[in-house]
């Protein structure tokens, strides 16, 4: 009593307790569960991970219990030293890897489990969290959550909101790139949201990008390229999810729409829907350059063949930046940058580890050939291709288009390769294509 006294005096009034010794697991939710939610809906349940304890937490296990009101879709676990796994739809279970302790003022970042739930039943339900370790908790009461939870009949509904703009002034025959997002304003989540994409100008979509955490997967909706289509299969409520397309425009002013749905109902659906007419500027350089391959006369299995890759600047402006390269692969079988191997250049350097060149700048008309080796390991054709692509920043007429209006910045030779016994008695062996 003397000594809890005297301790209590140094402290001061103001001291906090003292920290026990142990594994203090705690439980919390991040981020909110939406009341209520509608038959068919999904939301995302966040929940915290961490060890405010002194000692590390091994095997620790969550188990999240759902009523028969919701379903689990997904169970994803984040961060921590092994990050863990999840099992299960309506009792899930998660095993993680060791949680560290990090004391009363935690700084270390904490295990997350992101479950994706569907609300499958209406009614009231509750949401049962338990965390615990093969160690003795030394503070229990924080390691349960009860979260309760009402599913409503009726159609979910979500307020898409779309935008898109240009990131910098769109040059023609350079790759552009627009931001486009989409944002969900509520009040449910958007499931099977998807994103139309038109280019009603000349151009074609070439691409797209991932700029944050809620990423539109955009892939090209025909040959042409003209389309787009961008999917999500859940964008919780006031968040957005966004795409960076890249587009390859023709000079003059481009038109581009973007529509989005999704299989809730939209309250208003003017804002699902716009359009921008960007001006697309001439390109102030143009450089149009072309490949050629030069294969050897036979190749060999198991033997070495010389050929050459061919870069020539066609014009009317100087090419800056080059990449150039070449790969060699048999026929049915992936390309093996370990079988090829560049010999030289006539300008510019080149990589020992892999068969790339970084080229000095190439003059209209001038041409820089690289010599390399392949070497393949059995008997059939093989393909040599070679490849260069310049600066962003001038227009090449071979690089984008399907059929190019310049020269093509690939070539490719198939050669036949020969057994060795049969090699000195068989003709030449290249195949024109």
């Amino acid at each position: 009593m003397a000594a809890t006294l005297v301790l209590s005096l140094i402290a001061g009034p103001g001291a906090a307790a003292p920290q026990r010794q142990g594994v203090d697991l705690r439980v919390v939710v991040r981020e909110a569960v939406p009341n209520p939610v509608h038959v068919g809906s999904s939301f995302h349940l966040t929940l915290v991970i961490q060890n405010r304890g002194t000692e590390d937490a091994w095997s620790p296990r969550v188990r999240i219990l759902l009523p028969k009101q919701l379903q689990a879709r997904t169970t994803d676990v984040y961060g921590g030293a092994l990050g863990g796994a999840c099992d299960g739809k309506r009792r899930v279970t998660c095993d993680l890897g060791p949680v560290d302790a990090c004391g009363i003022n935690c700084a270390l970042p904490p295990v997350e489990i992101q479950l994706l739930a569907a609300a499958v039943k209406a009614g009231t339900g509750r949401i049962r969290i338990v965390a615990g370790s093969n160690r003795k908790d030394t503070r229990p009461t924080d390691n349960r959550k009860t979260i309760r939870v009402q599913v409503r009949r009726g159609q979910a509904r979500a307020d898409l909101a779309v935008s898109v703009e240009p990131r910098g002034q769109a040059v023609g025959g350079i790759p552009a790139r627009f931001l486009l997002a989409v944002q969900n304003r509520g009040p449910d989540a958007a499931d099977e949201l998807t994103v139309n994409v038109d280019l009603a100008s000349g151009g074609r979509f070439v691409g797209s990008e991932r700029p944050d955490a809620f990423p539109l997967e955009c892939v090209p909706a025909d040959e042409s390229g003209r389309a787009a289509v961008c999917r999500l299969s859940f964008l919780p409520r006031k968040r957005s999810a966004r795409a960076l397309l890249v587009a390859v425009l023709a000079p003059g002013t481009a038109r581009v729409t973007v529509a989005a749905h999704s299989a809730a109902r939209e309250p208003t659906p003017s804002n699902d829907v716009v359009t921008i007419a960007p001006t697309v500027v001439p390109p102030a350089r143009t450089a149009d350059l072309g490949v050629t391959v030069e294969p050897p006369e036979r190749m060999t299995v198991g033997e070495a063949a010389t050929y050459a890759v061919k870069v020539t600047n066609h014009g009317p402006d100087p090419a800056t930046a080059i990449s150039a390269g070449t790969v060699t692969f048999l026929e049915g079988a992936d390309p093996s940058p370990d079988e090829t191997k560049v010999l030289s250049t006539t300008g510019g350097v080149c990589y020992e580890e892999i068969p790339l060149c970084e080229l000095d700048t190439v003059r209209p008309g001038e041409t820089i050939t690289i010599t390399a080796s392949a070497t393949v390991s059995g008997a059939g054709l093989a393909h040599l291709v070679g490849f260069a692509k310049g600066s962003d920043d001038a227009y090449d007429p071979g690089r984008w288009e399907p059929t190019p209006p310049g020269h093509p910045n690939g070539a490719e030779a198939v050669v036949v390769v020969a057994a060795p016994a049969a090699a000195k008695h068989s003709p030449a062996g290249r195949i024109a294509r």
